[in-house]
């Protein structure tokens, strides 16, 4: 006759930890097995609550000068986060540290803050900065346009005038992507002349597009129109005429005509055209000796953060218009990854060359940002330390001296991100009962019961409910000479590396315990 008992254990502990006091006597008989048969629980939803009193932290890239750099705020998202739901509160602290970011701060310029976790769940912040790239074959392709490596000029291979609907006829545009945190797509008028041609268009389009393949297109459905434009700023079409904006290609015209683009001035005086990413915001700006004027300012859209990839368009031939100062700040996704490689491909790897970092000549009140490789005092300071904790910290308060990209400002946290950390398996481990069973992690013999291979959010349970019934029963021998008698049982319920979960309510442990036989 089997002497097979079922135990049943019970603990409202936060912990998961059981201690369970039984009036009637359990006697365990010499070289008895025991299986897991189920487990129900319910993991405690909530880890940290960010509210009106914690929700704002503070970072700095380099010290305040000139009215720009310093610290800045940060928020977190308002919410309560959890493993279901710890992405957006992610996602949330990098949009607010990227939309603190300006290009009038040196440093700042160039910079994207990444917040992430690796595989192996661990927190970090980077703030990376990214290329401000001159113009090269590895990151910009051509058709009809002449660049010169030697002095980054760009020059229109055809003397014919290009209308304004054949944008395929003569174009330029950058491979990778417009940086997502802080930076600059910028060229400077080297030289301007009316066109040959009466009535002709001269001048050139500067600006972002989502849609940088349809530049290779000369005929077809799928060319390159003036609703690509996202972003543009067109030159004056003749020394006499205006600066326009496009957004989403419609244009606004303004009342601004070139101020210096010729050789009657100084070339180190000639007017730039600039958009930038900066506070957010998208912005263009033509900067002229003595001043500037904003063209637009657009909030990014953080929500579903668009690739957009930097292009000019010249306007006239080689003799009526040369661009050059041409820079644009990078991001790492090349244009391959959604086009037709067979029509627009990118060579080269972008992080394998810095470039140049600063302008060689240029108007005095541009931005310009720090070479690469500048050394600055990182800070981040979190709103409390629950929320440093949370994320794996052990202090508040964190400072980094790095100069990125030779040594990046990368801020590891020392414990593993709690919501993923403790949430992919769960360990059945007895405190009292000696059992045959060992753990790699631990390296040695460990009591446990059972491993639990589903979690709250992979079998679908709602409201962090686990409810969990082993398929078979597995009996583990236990280690027992001799027969015991048992009035208190321990356990407890933990995660894949020993660490305590944290539940709510009622937990419950099954398991069953017989008397082996030859």
């Amino acid at each position: 006759m089997s002497d097979k008992k079922l135990i049943r254990i019970t603990s409202t502990d936060r912990n998961c930890i059981f201690s369970n006091e039984f009036h009637d006597e359990i006697i365990i008989k010499e070289k008895s097995e025991i299986a897991f048969q189920s487990v129900s629980m319910i993991k405690e939803p909530t880890r940290l609550i960010v509210g009106a009193n914690n929700d704002t932290g503070t970072f700095q890239i380099q010290e305040l000068a000139g009215g720009f750099g310093g610290l800045h705020n940060f928020n977190l998202p308002h919410g309560n986060f959890s493993d279901t739901n710890f992405d957006t509160l992610l996602a949330g602290i990098e949009d607010n540290m990227n939309k603190a970011l300006s290009v009038n701060a040196d440093i700042e310029h160039g910079t994207i803050a990444t917040v992430s976790i690796t595989t192996a769940h661990i927190f970090f912040v980077n703030f990376e900065r990214d290329v401000f790239m001159d113009t090269n074959s590895l990151f910009f392709e051509d058709t009809a346009c002449t660049i010169n490596g030697a002095n980054g000029q760009l020059n229109k291979t055809q003397d014919l005038p290009t209308p304004i609907n054949s944008f395929g006829l003569a174009n330029t545009n950058y491979s990778f992507n417009f940086t997502k945190g802080c930076g600059s797509l910028r060229a400077r008028i080297n030289l301007f002349a009316n066109h040959a041609v009466l009535g002709a268009d001269n001048g050139f389009f500067i600006g972002l597009t989502q849609n940088p393949q349809k530049l290779k297109n000369l005929t077809g459905a799928d060319v390159f129109t003036l609703a690509d434009m996202d972003f543009a700023i067109k030159t004056p079409l003749t020394t006499t005429t205006t600066y326009s904006s496009y957004i989403n290609g419609v244009e606004t015209t303004s009342l601004l005509r070139m101020i210096k683009f010729d050789a009657t001035t100084a070339l180190n005086t000639h007017d730039y055209i600039d958009i930038s990413l900066s506070k957010g915001n998208i912005i263009g700006t033509v900067y002229y000796d003595g001043g500037q004027l904003e063209l637009f300012t657009t909030p990014y859209d953080y929500l579903n953060k668009p690739n957009y990839y930097g292009f000019i368009i010249p306007m006239a031939g080689a003799s009526n218009i040369i661009v050059d100062e041409i820079r644009c700040t990078l991001g790492m996704e090349s244009v391959n990854s959604f086009s037709n490689t067979t029509l627009f491909n990118s060579v080269g790897v972008r992080g394998s060359n810095i470039g140049s970092a600063l302008l060689s000549d240029t108007v005095t009140n541009i931005p310009q940002p720090k070479p690469q490789a500048t050394a600055s005092d990182y800070i981040i300071n979190w709103p409390t330390r629950d929320t440093a904790l949370y994320l794996g910290y052990k202090q508040k308060n964190l400072t980094l001296r790095a100069n990125p990209p030779t040594r990046d400002p990368l801020f590891i946290a020392l414990e593993g991100f709690q919501p993923v950390q403790d949430s992919d398996i769960y360990l059945v481990e007895l405190l009292n009962i000696p059992l045959n069973s060992y753990d790699g992690f631990s390296e040695g013999r460990k009591n446990i019961l059972a491993v639990i291979p589903v979690n709250e959010r992979n079998v679908g349970q709602k409201d962090s409910v686990l409810q969990y019934e082993a398929n078979n029963l597995n009996f583990i021998t236990l280690k027992n000479d001799y027969e015991f008698s048992l009035r208190n049982i321990r356990a407890r319920i933990v995660n894949a590396r020993f660490d305590p979960i944290i539940t709510e309510g009622l937990s419950s442990l099954t398991f069953y315990i017989r008397q082996y036989k030859e």
